[in-house]
C-alpha cells in the first residue's frame, strides 16, 4: 500500500512489485557468506561489497533475489534498496523482520555469487522511503509524458543537471540502441561525440539548442499520422523500443520493477 496522499502517485494507492525471490530459513547446516554490504551512508542509502565473512545460523529467516547482472554491477545499491523494500513487505505480513537479504549473481563463479545484507528497522524504514519516491518520479514522468511528451527530458533523472551529452552512463547508453529514433536525440548524438553536437537533423516544432525532446529518451521522431492523443503515445513508446519508466529512470533497476496500478476499492 502507498502512503495516504494519493495525490502524490496520480491517484493510485497500490504498487505491484515484480520479481522472483525466495523466502530461505537456514536449517542443519548454515551458510558462511563470504561478501558483505557495508554502509556508507544510511541516510543516502549507498554502500559497497566487502570481503568480509557472514555466518548464518539455524533458523535464521533470509529473503533472496537472483540477478542475471555480474556483481560488479553499477546497480548494486539498488538491488539493496530493493531487497530490502522486500524485507518491509514481509515485515507487513507477519510483524517481523528477517535477518538479511541475500543477493544470488547467478552468473558468478561460486564464491561470488552471494551478498549478504544486514537488516535492521532504520535502513528498511528508509529504502521504504526511497521506493516511495521512486513511485512518486515513475509516476510524475508517465503523467508528463502523456500531456506533452516533448515536456520529458532525455538522460537520466541522476544527471538531469548535466551538460548535454553527459546525462547519459554507460548502461543507459546501451539501453539506447534499441531505439530506432536515437541518432535523432541530442543528447546520445552529443553523448557519442564527446560533448560535441552532431545533431543534423531539424524540427519546425522547437527552437531550443538542445533539440525537440519528444519521449524519455529524447528522440525526436519524424512526424506521426495525425492520431488521438493516447494513440500517438503508444506509438512513441513503441518507437522508442523500451517503457517510459525503463528508459527515463535506467540508473535505477529497482524502479524499473515498480509499475502503479490502480486500487481495485480506491
Amino acid at each position: 500500500m502507498l502512503p495516504a496522499d494519493t495525490a502524490s502517485f496520480s491517484g493510485t494507492s497500490r504498487i505491484l512489485l515484480t520479481g522472483i525471490l525466495d523466502l530461505v530459513i537456514q536449517q542443519q547446516t548454515p551458510l558462511t557468506y563470504q561478501r558483505s554490504w557495508v554502509w556508507d551512508s544510511v541516510v543516502d542509502l549507498r554502500g559497497h561489497v566487502e570481503e568480509t565473512a557472514t555466518g548464518a545460523a539455524i533458523g535464521d529467516v533470509e529473503i533472496w533475489d537472483y540477478k542475471g547482472t555480474r556483481a560488479n554491477s553499477p546497480f548494486v545499491d539498488d538491488y539493496v534498496r530493493q531487497l530490502l523494500t522486500y524485507a518491509a513487505l514481509y515485515r507487513d505480513r507477519t510483524g517481523t523482520l528477517p535477518v538479511r537479504c541475500v543477493l544470488f549473481f547467478i552468473n558468478e563463479p561460486r564464491r561470488d555469487r552471494l551478498l549478504a545484507i544486514e537488516v535492521t528497522a532504520p535502513i528498511v524504514d528508509a529504502a521504504l522511503g526511497w521506493t516511495y519516491e521512486q513511485v512518486r518520479l515513475l509516476r510524475a514522468t508517465a503523467d508528463t509524458f502523456e500531456g506533452d511528451p516533448v515536456a520529458v527530458p532525455a538522460g537520466e533523472l541522476a544527471r538531469d543537471t548535466e551538460p548535454l551529452g553527459q546525462r547519459l552512463s554507460q548502461e543507459t547508453t546501451k539501453q539506447c540502441t534499441a531505439c530506432t529514433f536515437r541518432f535523432d536525440c541530442p543528447e546520445y548524438t552529443t553523448h557519442l561525440a564527446g560533448g560535441r553536437s552532431i545533431r543534423t537533423s531539424t524540427s519546425p516544432t522547437s527552437s531550443r539548442t538542445d533539440g525537440p525532446r519528444t519521449c524519455p529518451s529524447g528522440v525526436s521522431p519524424h512526424p506521426l499520422p495525425a492520431l488521438t492523443e493516447p494513440a500517438w503515445v503508444i506509438v512513441v513508446a513503441l518507437a522508442s523500443g523500451l517503457p517510459a519508466n525503463v528508459v527515463r529512470f535506467g540508473r535505477s533497476r529497482a524502479a524499473r520493477q515498480l509499475t502503479a496500478i490502480p486500487s481495485q476499492g480506491r
